[in-house]
Parts: C-alpha cells; sequence; structure tokens
C-alpha cells in the first residue's frame, strides 16, 4: 500500500511539474486579437481620416487587419495576418503596449513561476529518494506547498488582469465598432495548465502527507520491537514450567 501511494506521489509531483513547465513556455498567459469587424470604409477627402492630403478623390483601406498578441512569461508573440514573430516588449504599437500595461510586472511573474518549478523539482527528488524518512518527508511536503501557493498567487494576478483588460475593452467597444475594428480577449490557456497544475499539486501533498504518516509509524513500530524484542518469553517460560 506505501509502495502504490508513493509512486501515485512521485507521479503527481511530476505532473504538477510538467503542466507548470508547459504553461511557462507557452504563449498563453494574455491573448489579445484585433481584427476588422466589417467591410474596409470608403472615404472621401472631406472625409478622409487623413485631412485633405491625399490626392485621390477616394481613400480605402487597402488590407483587412488581422493581429494576434499572445503573451509568454519570456517573449511576446505577435502575429499579423498569419505572420508570426517575437517582438520586445518595448517595440509592440503603442495600443498594443497600453493594454499590456494593465498585466502584472512580466519580471515578477517570471520569478515567481521559475521559483514553483524549481521548488516541485525538488521536492520530487527529495520524496524519491527518502521514502523511508519522515523528517525528509515533510520537507518535501513543504516545498511542494510553497510552490503550489507561489503558483496560485501567479494565476490569481494574471487571472484578474485578463478580467481587467476584458471590461477595459468592454468600455471602449463603441469607439472601437466605430473604426470599423474589434480586440477581444482570447481564453488564456496557460493560466488553464497552470491551475491544472495545482490541482495535481493538491494530490501531491496529499500523497505526501499520507506517506509521512505511515512512515513516523513505521519507525515507532521499529523502535518498540527494538525496546522489547523477547515480549513472548515470560509466556514461554510460564508454559515450560
Amino acid at each position: 500500500m506505501t509502495t502504490s501511494v508513493g509512486v501515485a506521489a512521485l507521479v503527481s509531483v511530476a505532473l504538477t511539474f510538467g503542466l507548470w513547465l508547459a504553461a511557462m513556455v507557452t504563449p498563453g498567459w494574455f491573448i489579445l486579437s484585433v481584427a476588422n469587424s466589417k467591410p474596409p470604409a470608403i472615404y472621401t477627402n472631406d472625409q478622409s481620416l487623413f485631412g485633405n492630403s491625399l490626392e485621390d478623390t477616394n481613400y480605402q483601406i487597402p488590407e483587412k487587419v488581422s493581429v494576434s498578441i499572445r503573451m509568454s512569461i519570456f517573449y511576446v508573440n505577435v502575429c499579423n495576418n498569419n505572420k508570426c514573430d517575437h517582438i520586445p516588449f518595448d517595440k509592440l504599437p503603442s495600443h498594443s503596449k497600453r493594454t499590456m500595461e494593465n498585466l502584472p510586472s512580466l519580471t515578477e511573474i517570471q520569478i515567481e513561476t521559475v521559483f514553483a518549478v524549481s521548488f516541485c523539482v525538488i521536492s520530487f527528488f527529495i520524496v524519491l529518494l527518502n521514502f523511508g524518512s519522515p523528517s525528509r518527508l515533510l520537507c518535501g511536503g513543504i516545498l511542494m506547498f510553497i510552490a503550489a501557493a507561489v503558483e496560485a498567487i501567479v494565476v490569481m494576478r494574471m487571472s484578474v488582469a485578463n478580467v481587467d483588460v476584458s471590461v477595459l475593452l468592454g468600455s471602449t467597444q463603441t469607439l472601437l465598432t466605430a473604426e470599423n475594428m474589434s480586440m477581444e480577449i482570447e481564453t488564456p490557456y496557460s493560466i488553464i495548465l497552470a491551475g491544472i497544475g495545482l490541482l495535481a499539486s493538491i494530490v501531491s501533498m496529499t500523497t505526501i502527507g499520507y506517506l509521512r504518516s505511515k512512515s513516523r509509524q513505521q519507525a515507532t513500530d521499529g523502535r518498540v520491537l527494538h525496546v522489547y524484542p523477547n515480549t513472548n518469553a515470560f509466556t514461554i517460560l510460564q508454559e515450560t514450567y
């Protein structure tokens, strides 16, 4: 029974690590899509957004706009009409930069996620190498708890940021519609991966706690047998005489 629980503990910790690592490297913490919501409008010189500087009588927006901004922990992936590239934050378009300024600091998120993943790895090896040591299993469980708490903070901060940006975009929807544009926040799948990893971490902490309890019980039984090794000797003497 203890062996099977130990395997379950290792599998759950490894699963937690895999999910958190996948969430950390994928560009799905924040996804902003910008596109034309209507066919391009045709303007006369009097109606042109560029005043009377155009020589042509009419002006038409030449091509459809379709931009997707996907944020990872370490980079921003920008796709313009299905042509994608990694762009530094300081080189993003001004309207996209203003939107992403509503998000938490990338440096803080990077530190927190690396911290959580690192502690998860350490916890895995502690559990792997110390099945029979209650104190070390306790150490592994504590490290796992700290990692889960930090990752939960990251998930909460990024979830709140996504909601805040969605509300902000909703308040400007009238203006965007007037410009024949639409902006929307897509499902942040990296947050979902990290959230599933949190559930796996709860399972891992539970199994590690069970392992520690069993390990302490076995250690206590071993000490009792060591102190009273011949508990049946007196009974044997009584039966002999």
